[in-house]
């Protein structure tokens, strides 16, 4: 009932004895989660309102970080906002929610994030002439694992920056 009235700081509560005890497996569990997943879903992340899902999410998954369903609807709240900071040119905006989902778990939302934003970085330094700076932002997110597209556009950038 906790998490049909959106109580989620109770419902976070008793997720959590029911993890302890292992109850997690059981299918009326399960049931219950997922529904609860699925309301915060459709009524917060699908109409857009990501701060709001961030906030439930992140109630949940402080009390229950291994609970799948609500760690991974707080990294696709984290990674909108993320995307829109990026759009707004707040790149350490950006960073923070990129580094927030990547402390949490790997997950290539976070990752792909980090490196949209450290590209950006490197393209600002580029332009402004500052080789050094394009080569630090380089060295700190080269060995991220990244999509195929990000990885090919940071070999690009460092063919330019070349040898500082």
């Amino acid at each position: 009932s906790a998490a049909e009235t959106e109580d989620y700081a109770t419902f976070a509560k008793h997720l959590k004895t029911a993890y302890e005890k292992g109850w997690n497996t059981e299918q009326d569990f399960q049931a219950v989660e997922s529904a609860a997943y699925v309301k915060a879903d459709q009524t917060y992340f699908i109409p857009g309102n990501f701060q709001k899902t961030l906030e439930i999410s992140t109630i949940v998954y402080n009390q229950v970080p291994q609970g799948w369903r609500f760690q991974y609807l707080r990294v696709l709240a984290l990674e909108k906002l993320g995307r829109m900071a990026l759009e707004q040119n707040d790149l350490q905006g950006a960073e923070n929610y990129a580094s927030a989902i990547l402390k949490m778990t790997f997950r290539p939302e976070g990752a792909n994030l980090l490196a949209d934003v450290y590209i950006k970085k490197i393209e600002a330094s580029l332009a402004a002439g500052n080789l050094q700076a394009a080569q630090n932002s380089y060295n700190f997110i080269k060995d991220f694992e990244v999509s195929e597209d990000r990885a090919s556009r940071l070999q690009e950038l460092i063919a330019v920056i070349g040898n500082p």
